[in-house]
C-alpha cells in the first residue's frame, strides 16, 4: 500500500519536464548553460517550449 511519503509510478503518469539542469563539460566544470529534459522519452531542449512544441517545432514523441 502506498503512503503519503512513498513515491508511486503508474502507467497513467504523464511525463514531466525536468530542469533546468546545469550542463557540465568533460572536465566536470559548469558551462554556464542549462537545459530541460522530458522524463518520458529523454528529449532535451534549451527551453521548456522546445519539448512541448510551443516554440513552433514538433513536440517530443511522448507528447504527441
Amino acid at each position: 500500500m502506498a503512503t503519503a511519503n512513498s513515491p508511486t509510478t503508474t502507467e497513467t503518469d504523464e511525463p514531466r519536464i525536468e530542469g533546468p539542469i546545469t550542463e557540465f563539460d568533460r572536465y566536470g566544470d559548469k558551462t554556464g548553460a542549462t537545459y530541460f529534459r522530458c522524463s518520458g522519452c529523454g528529449v532535451e531542449s534549451i527551453n521548456k517550449k522546445g519539448i512541448t512544441g510551443e516554440d513552433g517545432h514538433e513536440p517530443c514523441p511522448c507528447r504527441k
